[in-house]
């Protein structure tokens, strides 16, 4: 079978967020299989492999030259395609654009990755949606009250969402949310980790370190990830004379005043010496590096880091949000604090050193990995797929 993996943005070498590294994993699982399996994205670079999986470059002929002018394809496509405008009139641009890209293209099962790019692309059953994002997720990247918007037309039948039979979303939280305001079902398949990559690392935690490692493995979106909890958490650690250094990762290009304001905050609570930032084309170097991983998002869709994080056997600090506890709840190298606490998430921390927890659970290392298989996702893709064709 020939399979088709599309996004509007762009996936290259130098930067695999959590949505890309997803696909890419996900890409080689279903190859493992025995599927053709290959990327269309946003993209001047025609083609390029990654891991082993086609990476396809295409931006249509018409948006060529615009497309240029920018830096980044989220911005291109807010910028150029919608404008921030809510109207049935640019969402219907939006999904002509993501037609346009796979126009050319040929295979068996087209599968997109939002439900904002299948708006107005008419149902065939060999298309199916998996959608990475929730209503705040969407607010923040289309503009306040877009996902209200977006939610009525589907509901309202405007859209040709609707009459889509493959409709996916990764936690069982959403997928309930998005039936109800949608009146369009919604079923929930989770995600999980390529484990083949995700082999157990050698970090050792030390009961007195002298000095721990903390990794904050998330794209730069303070609004979403919290980046600023961590801060604050992070200047009570100090405060209490815990020696600690962390690494933020997760910059791209369009994030330049996100990091000016957060460098800014970093100089007031005199945390330069222990804040790093620093990108990893490779996320599992970041792993190799840390201690202990922390999470403080506000909201989020699934958690990919969090689960590469828990399947490595790291100790992970994770903020009360309903898909990490999906994911988390019942392992105990997983450590919750409350939302948007910063207290709370240092008290975690420092409760965690002096409660000398120097050792792995690698009992409950090995369970995570065993019910976070992303085997098991592309077994149940795999079978819907067949059931549409």
């Amino acid at each position: 079978m020939k399979i088709c993996l599309h996004t509007l943005y762009t996936i290259n070498k130098n930067y695999i967020g959590g949505v890309e590294r997803f696909m890419i994993k996900y890409a080689k699982e279903m190859k493992t299989l025995g599927h053709e399996v290959f990327i269309v994205c946003s993209s001047l670079n025609k083609e390029i492999i990654i891991e082993g999986i086609t990476v396809l470059g295409i931006v249509p002929k018409n948006y060529l030259a615009k497309y240029k002018l920018y830096n980044s394809s989220s911005n291109f496509i807010s910028k150029e395609i919608l404008n921030h405008e809510f109207s049935e009139e640019k969402l219907k641009k939006l999904s002509d654009y993501c037609l346009d890209q796979i126009k050319d293209i040929e295979a068996d099962i087209f599968h997109f990755n939002s439900f904002v790019s299948n708006l107005y692309i008419p149902f065939r059953k060999n298309y199916f949606v998996t959608n990475h994002e929730n209503q705040k997720e969407y607010d923040s990247k289309w503009g306040q009250g877009f996902f209200d918007f977006m939610a009525n037309l589907i509901r309202d039948k405007k859209t040709f969402l609707h009459k889509y039979k493959n409709l996916y979303v990764p936690s069982i939280h959403y997928s309930l949310i998005f039936t109800e305001l949608f009146n369009v079902k919604v079923c929930n398949i989770k995600l999980g980790i390529h484990l083949e990559d995700f082999k157990t690392l050698n970090n050792q935690f030390n009961i007195k370190p002298e000095k721990i490692k903390l990794l904050f493995p998330s794209r730069f979106r303070m609004v979403q990830k919290g980046h600023l909890i961590a801060l604050k958490a992070c200047s009570i650690l100090k405060n209490n004379n815990i020696a600690f250094e962390i690494i933020f990762t997760g910059v791209k290009e369009h994030y330049t005043n996100e990091v000016d304001i957060f460098l800014e905050k970093v100089n007031s609570y005199g945390l330069t010496r222990e804040v790093k930032i620093k990108n990893f084309a490779d996320i599992r170097e970041a792993y190799r590096e840390c201690d202990i991983v922390i999470s403080a998002e506000k909201f989020c869709s699934y958690g990919l880091s969090i689960s590469e994080s828990l399947s490595l056997g790291i100790p992970t600090f994770l903020s009360e949000i309903p898909t990490y506890k999906e994911i988390a709840k019942n392992f105990s190298h997983a450590y919750f604090f409350d939302t948007q606490n910063a207290l709370s998430l240092a008290n975690s921390i420092m409760e965690f050193i002096f409660s000398g927890s120097n050792q792995k659970n690698e009992k409950e290392m090995i369970r995570f990995r065993i019910e976070n298989d992303l085997r098991e996702c592309a077994k149940k893709y795999n079978e819907s797929y067949y059931m549409a064709i």
